[in-house]
């Protein structure tokens, strides 16, 4: 199974518990909306790839013409109920490597992903076409294979996020820039950092096997606090 129909199957069935659960997205986010407000100019038109329940409309506040893609069609239905001050200018249901523009010439100011861009079938193709719609300044955050190595046991978890070497030979490639930035986040325990990763939709990528099972049984049992620490790539033009 594909990562993009993995990501649309679970996020489809996990839309009600996604918000209470995404708090690691709410955090990126707030990250980012910094750095977007902190650019030279306010951006006027911008593509939001893979808006999910809309974290980032909901929580940027300047108004800006926000075109959403999200393949989910639950996650789109909860997007489009959002107050109208809040609510993107326009939904598109739809995978980003499905995504075609009227006219590729018409570019957003800025195009913007979230922890999304990972469930594309080809990371390197996703970055090309996102740069490539961008008129003037990109922003995404891609988290990275070398996260949470605590419990790298369980070899299922997340399975499809590209490494650090892989992001900085596409960004080479491709001239853009990027940096990378640790994000710790404290969980009451291992089995609680599991939950909040199945309740957003994104658990299994693979089968679970017979030592992935007695791994996820050792870790359950664990009842203190675990500090997961997050590894991200931010890339910009």
């Amino acid at each position: 199974m594909q990562p993009r129909t993995i990501s649309k199957t679970g996020f489809n069935k996990h839309f009600l518990s996604y918000n209470q659960n995404a708090f690691v997205q709410k955090i990126v986010n707030k990250y980012l909306i910094k750095q977007i407000t902190s650019l030279p100019s306010h951006p006027q038109n911008i593509l939001n790839i893979g808006a999910g329940t809309g974290i980032f409309e909901t929580l940027y506040n300047p108004k800006s013409r926000i075109t959403a893609l999200e393949p989910s069609a639950q996650m789109c239905k909860t997007l489009n109920n959002l107050p109208c001050h809040k609510k993107p200018q326009k939904i598109i249901q739809t995978c980003f490597e499905n995504f075609r523009p009227k006219n590729y010439n018409a570019k957003y100011n800025l195009v913007f992903s979230s922890m999304a861009l990972h469930w594309c079938s080809n990371i390197e193709l996703a970055i090309k076409k996102a740069a490539m719609l961008s008129g003037k300044y990109l922003l995404l955050c891609i988290p990275l294979n070398e996260s949470f190595k605590q419990i790298k046991q369980l070899g299922v978890v997340m399975q499809n996020l590209p490494s650090k070497d892989i992001i900085k030979q596409i960004v080479l490639q491709n001239q853009l820039k990027c940096r990378f930035i640790n994000l710790s986040i404290t969980y009451r325990s291992p089995l609680h950092f599991l939950q909040t990763i199945k309740n957003t939709g994104a658990f299994f990528t693979a089968p679970p096997t017979k030592t992935n099972i007695s791994a996820l049984k050792i870790i359950a049992s664990t009842p203190y606090p675990i500090t997961i620490t997050w590894k991200l790539a931010i890339i910009v033009k």
